[in-house]
């Protein structure tokens, strides 16, 4: 006998309208928030949702750094229940987090390039790069662009005067700056051929707020 083989075309084609026509998360964006601290800096906040996945933004505003974390979120009624612990509650005008709300502030779902980017140029001959540092899973990681190229190295040493990121071939050295004398870092990476030096061009210290579709600095931090 012969098989019909329309109808479960006809399902996979179904199937596959479906999944192209699913309908974005309804937490899906960016919020934004200053959580309190007891020294009364405060810890700026940024969070971005897409889907099951989200990207956090979090630096004292006392302190130079930025610390990204990427990671998977689970929702359970209006509560949002992200891996590193952290936990939110849905709420009409954004996402409380302890007394702190953060509020939505764009449908985008991830964070611009300038928040998580440090900008850098080789010293000698004056070459750009760029560098992420972020956590997953509670692992440390650096992700270095340069010449064409595309670094993944995991933190291999960290101490009050300089952070290590390896992989078998290439590793990458940060200094750690001296608040009182200046908030820039020392950037080496070496692999298997040479070793280059990095200025860092983009700054820390600032932060910046997202107006529509345009960028503006908000303030300056320190």
């Amino acid at each position: 006998m012969k098989k019909n083989h329309l109808f479960p075309l006809a399902i996979g084609s179904l199937s596959f309208l479906l999944g192209a026509c699913k309908t974005p998360h309804a937490n899906d964006g960016i919020y934004e928030g200053i959580f309190p601290t007891a020294n009364n800096s405060g810890i700026y906040m940024m969070l971005a949702i897409n889907g099951d996945q989200y990207e956090l933004l979090e630096k004292n505003i006392a302190q130079p750094e930025t610390f990204i974390t990427y990671g998977s979120l689970e929702q359970e009624g209006k509560q949002l229940h992200l891996d590193n612990q952290m936990q939110f509650t849905n709420q009409t005008q954004g996402l409380l987090y302890q007394q702190t709300t953060l509020k939505r502030i764009s449908e985008q779902n991830e964070l611009p390039e300038i928040y998580i980017s440090q900008l850098l140029k080789e010293d000698q001959s004056g070459e750009d790069a760029l560098i992420k540092l972020y956590s997953q899973k509670s692992k440390q990681y650096a992700e270095f662009h340069f010449r064409n190229n595309t670094y993944q190295l995991k933190l291999n040493l960290h101490n009050d005067s300089v952070d290590e990121y390896v992989d078998p071939e290439q590793h990458i050295k940060l200094s750690q700056p001296v608040p009182q004398l200046s908030s820039f870092q020392e950037f080496i990476f070496r692999n298997d051929t040479a070793v280059y030096t990095f200025t860092q061009l983009s700054p820390t210290n600032c932060i910046y707020h997202l107006a529509g579709e345009k960028m503006r600095k908000k303030h300056q931090l320190s």
